[in-house]
């Protein structure tokens, strides 16, 4: 039922004067309150000083099959009008994000595909018309996101550098963590943990791992967990384990104690792959005193194209220089510049030594290695060879920390 009133200018003014007449360029208004218990809601209409009320008798409701969709789910509306005969509705989406599924169908019901990832205030409207009884309308919202008590799934950890297990020698681990599906209950936030203390958030976690200079293993437990609007959470543990070396590095450090020098010492392989970085504070003291000595074994052929060995001085600690000298035993201090064993680079800062496989002696800055032989590389902070008037300690602290490079 319509019911349409038309409120001429000369009723408004004929109204208006009952509460007196407004004085020339004034505006006055008119307040008309109008209710009918037939009709469940209003529609107001103006075509210049026309108004038009329509009545819309219809009382509509829209009912989704899921109150609480998940992006993998599709979606049937329903709706109902009292008092319509036919079955005349017109649905239309009227608001919402671009990913909301569009709606068309002139029936009572409407389909909605699965939209595949999260979206919100997606508005819905159905409309009916009876020629009778006059139209109605309703509205629906509907929200695709995850479910609460619904937790992430198919999570799991990888390591983009380094593995679960690392050499004696530590060294560099970079873990990223993902759920599958990745945008339908998957994790929308990443917390790692460290050996049970939080060590950051996200889904990558970088961190570097000291030389293990003890007989046994060392194992550093990490764990990830993922949380979406689901409970509870879920987390993955991964084990890093740094394997042990026998104690005290492995090395038999006699002749350093007869050079005067307390000797730290790690053992590591000939080659790596990607840089090794060894931090001589996690090995001891690195003072005056102090001889830090790297071993390796070459093996029976280079496939590698050669290692390098340097030394970096550690942020924060004093620039000094070093002596690094390359022998068949620790503390075998090269007189000089050599490229043959017992081997010495120069007196820098940042010293370095490139070796090979090979039977004969250095050429071209490389020194040449014997195959299945056991080396040992040895810094010291001294300005000058061993044995000259300016082999003087050059460490100006207690302890000048480096770093020692392989790659």
């Amino acid at each position: 039922m319509t019911r349409n009133f038309r409120l001429l200018l000369a009723a408004i003014a004929a109204f208006a004067s009952l509460a007196g007449t407004p004085a020339q360029g004034q505006s006055s208004r008119a307040i008309v309150t109008f209710n009918d218990p037939n009709c469940a809601s209003w529609g107001v209409t103006q075509s210049g000083s026309n108004f038009t009320l329509t009545c819309q008798t219809l009382l509509c409701s829209i009912t989704p099959d899921k109150a609480a969709p998940l992006p993998t789910d599709a979606v049937i509306l329903t709706g109902a009008c009292v008092g319509l005969t036919g079955s005349a509705y017109t649905w239309s989406k009227f608001s919402g994000p671009a990913g909301c599924p569009a709606i068309a169908s002139t029936n009572a019901t409407a389909s909605l595909a699965a939209p595949g990832a999260t979206v919100n205030g997606c508005n819905y409207k159905v409309a009916a018309t009876d020629p009778v009884n006059g139209g109605g309308s309703a509205t629906v919202t509907l929200n695709w996101t995850t479910a609460l008590g619904v937790s992430p799934s198919g999570c799991s950890i990888a390591f983009t550098t380094g593995s679960a297990t690392l050499p004696a020698a530590g060294g560099p681990v970079t873990m990223v963590a993902s759920c599958t599906p990745s945008t339908i209950n998957g994790a929308t936030a990443w917390t790692w943990t460290k050996n049970g203390a939080n060590a950051g958030s996200g889904t990558t976690l970088s961190d570097t791992l000291p030389q293990n200079t003890l007989t046994t293993n060392i194992t550093t437990a990490y764990a990830v967990t993922a949380t979406n609007s689901g409970s509870p959470a879920t987390t993955v543990p991964q084990n890093v384990v740094v394997t042990g070396t026998g104690g005290g590095g492995g090395i038999d450090m006699t002749a350093c104690t007869a050079a005067g020098f307390s000797g730290h010492g790690i053992d590591i392989g000939y080659y790596l792959s990607g840089n090794l970085r060894v931090y001589t504070n996690a090995l001891g003291n690195f003072g005056n005193n102090d001889a830090m000595v790297v071993s390796f074994t070459t093996p029976a052929a280079d496939a590698t194209g050669g290692a390098k060995f340097s030394m970096i001085y550690a942020g924060g600690a004093p620039q000094v220089k070093r002596l690094m000298t390359l022998g068949l035993s620790p503390c075998m201090f090269g007189t000089g510049y050599s490229f043959v064993v017992p081997a010495a680079t120069g007196i820098t800062q940042g010293p370095t030594l490139n070796v090979n496989i090979a039977p004969l002696g250095g050429s071209g800055g490389v020194v040449q290695l014997l195959p299945n032989t056991k080396y040992y590389i040895t810094f010291v902070n001294r300005n000058d060879f061993f044995g000259t008037p300016g082999y003087t300690p050059s460490c100006t602290a207690s302890t000048c920390d480096a770093y020692i490079d392989s790659n």
